[in-house]
C-alpha cells in the first residue's frame, strides 16, 4: 500500500474496530512511514487515527498530540485499549490540555469515557464531586479494574450519599460504578431498588461480594437483572439464594410470555419502558444457560 493510499483510504480504516493484531501493526507501521513519527503528528492526525491509535505502545501515545477530550471520546470505543495505553493517552491529554482530575468538568468527565480507567485511585479521588454527580451517568456507564470502580464508588458515595440510601433512580444513574460497592455496602441495599440497578453493573460485581445478597434482594433483581448473574457468581451463591434467583427469573418469563401472546399480534411496554418482545428475546438465550448454573 503506497503513502497515498494510505492516507486516501484512512477514513475507512480508522473506523474499523475489529482488526487483528497483525494488520493493526501493519496499518501502524504504514502511518509511521507516511506521517513519521508519533511525536511529529497533530491533533487532527492523532484523531484521524481513530481506532487504529491503539496499535501504538504506551510510550508512543505520550508522544502523540491530543489537547481536545473530543479525541478520546471519539478513539474510547474502540478496542485494543489496555490499562497503560489508556493512562498514558489519559496523562498526555491532561498534560497538554493543562487540566487536572480536579478541574476537569462535567462535560469532560462524560467526554473521557473509557479513559476514566487510565486514571490511579488517588486521581479518582481529586474529581471533583459536583462534576462527578452531573456526569455520573456516563461515568456509569464505564468497566474498569476493581480498584478504580471502587474509587468511583467512593465519588459517588461522595454525590449521593451512603450506599444504603440510594433511590431506585439514583442506582440507575450510577450504573456500573455500583460494582465498586463492598460486600457489606451491597448487603445494606433495599430490595425495592433492585429492580432498578443497570444490568451490566451485575456481571461486574466480584463473586464473593454478589453472594452477600440476602434471599430477598436476589428474588427482587428483577428478571433482567437475574439473568445477567454469571456461573462465576452463581457458583458461590447458597442454595437458597440460587433458588432466589431461579424465582427471580421464573415468574417474569410467565409473565412475559402470558402478556406477548396477543391477538393484536402488539404488546405494551412494561412499566419502566422495557419493550416485552426485547426481554423475552434476551431470556430466551440466557435462561437455559441460568438454570443449568443454578441447579444444585
Amino acid at each position: 500500500m503506497s503513502n497515498k493510499t494510505f492516507v486516501d483510504g484512512l477514513s475507512t480504516l480508522a473506523a474499523v474496530n475489529g482488526f487483528a493484531d497483525q494488520q493493526l501493526a501493519a496499518l501502524k507501521g504504514q502511518a509511521v512511514q507516511a506521517w513519521g513519527p508519533p511525536s511529529g503528528y497533530s491533533a487532527e492526525q492523532t484523531l484521524a487515527l481513530g481506532c487504529l491509535l491503539p496499535a501504538f505502545n504506551s510510550s508512543e501515545l505520550g508522544l502523540v498530540e491530543v489537547s481536545s477530550v473530543d479525541t478520546l471520546s471519539a478513539v474510547a470505543p474502540c478496542s485494543g485499549w489496555t490499562q497503560e495505553k489508556r493512562a498514558a493517552l489519559l496523562q498526555r491529554f491532561l498534560q497538554q490540555s493543562l487540566l487536572t482530575p480536579s478541574s476537569l468538568g462535567a462535560v469532560q468527565l462524560a467526554g473521557l469515557g473509557g479513559f476514566l480507567c487510565g486514571m490511579s485511585e488517588a486521581q479518582v479521588s481529586q474529581i471533583n464531586v459536583e462534576a462527578y454527580r452531573l456526569a455520573a451517568a456516563m461515568v456509569g456507564a464505564v468497566s474498569c479494574s476493581p480498584s478504580i470502580m471502587g474509587a468511583l464508588k467512593s465519588k459517588a458515595v461522595s454525590s449521593f450519599g451512603d450506599v444504603k440510601n440510594w433511590t431506585a433512580s439514583e442506582l440507575s444513574e450510577i450504573g456500573n460504578v455500583l460494582a465498586g460497592a463492598s460486600a457489606a455496602e451491597l448487603k445494606t441495599l433495599d430490595p425495592s431498588a433492585m429492580p432498578f440497578i443497570s444490568p451490566s453493573a451485575i456481571p461486574l460485581i466480584p463473586a464473593d461480594r454478589l453472594a452477600a445478597l440476602s434471599v430477598t434482594q436476589l428474588r427482587a433483581l428483577g428478571p433482567v437483572n437475574a439473568a445477567m448473574v454469571t456461573g462465576e457468581q452463581a457458583a458461590v451463591l447458597s442454595q437458597a439464594q440460587r433458588e432466589a434467583l431461579s424465582d427471580a427469573v421464573g415468574v417474569a418469563v410467565e409473565r412475559a410470555v402470558v402478556v406477548v401472546v396477543k391477538e393484536t399480534g402488539t404488546a405494551a411496554p412494561l412499566k419502566g419502558g422495557s419493550d416485552q418482545l426485547g426481554i423475552l428475546g434476551v431470556l430466551v438465550l440466557v435462561l437455559p444457560l441460568l438454570f443449568l448454573t443454578l441447579a444444585p
